[in-house]
């Protein structure tokens, strides 16, 4: 998994490093015969686009590839807690902080990327020339930028509130049902 992810991470920062190089190179050769100015401008238009595009491309194989691993992991507390020796306590609380951090960490992680490739995708249709689409286009392009961006706004602020433990990750159900019935099968010998 954090191979998948390092290389795909490593990859939009190519892909971004060579698109600027591009941008540099192909600057005064987008349409001969136009004023520098326009050359210079229509250029970075196009090449500024396909960086954003490379890059949330990049951003949503980095969310794919980590995409198993957003949900959080139950912690299950011993029911005789108070009854184990002091350093099996403190072990134990060790493990269930543990387990919050990596639940935190993976959700910031996922929600964060999330809101970076709405924001995206916001910029994507922004940079896009519209003033050549009809009105009724414009407004319904506008109207779906402005429900991505709020998409991107939640996403952040929801990443802030898991982070900062004001909301605790989401969890997938399956992995929880699961979990009690290995942890009921070896507490109490109970078949699955």
């Amino acid at each position: 998994m954090q191979a998948g992810a390092f290389w795909s991470a490593s990859t939009a920062a190519k892909l971004v490093l060579s698109s600027t190089r591009l941008r540099i190179e192909n600057l005064s050769r987008f349409e001969p015969g136009a004023p520098p100015e326009v050359n210079k401008e229509m250029a970075m238009k196009s090449l500024d686009l396909e960086t954003v595009q490379m890059v949330r491309v990049a951003l949503q194989e980095v969310i794919s590839a980590r995409e198993h691993g957003v949900h959080a992991v139950p912690y299950f507390a011993p029911t005789d807690i108070g009854a184990l020796p002091p350093s099996e306590q403190e072990k134990e609380l060790g493990v269930r902080e543990e387990t919050d951090y990596g639940n935190r960490a993976r959700a910031g992680i996922h929600l964060t990327l999330s809101a970076a490739v709405s924001a995206l995708e916001v910029a994507e249709v922004l940079m896009r020339d519209l003033t050549i689409v009809d009105s009724r286009d414009r407004k319904r392009e506008l109207l779906r930028c402005s429900l991505n961006a709020r998409m991107a706004r939640d996403a952040a602020a929801e990443a802030a509130a898991v982070l900062s433990g004001q909301q605790a990750p989401k969890s997938d159900a399956r992995v929880e049902v699961n979990r009690l019935k290995s942890e009921l099968f070896e507490r109490f010998g109970l078949g699955e």
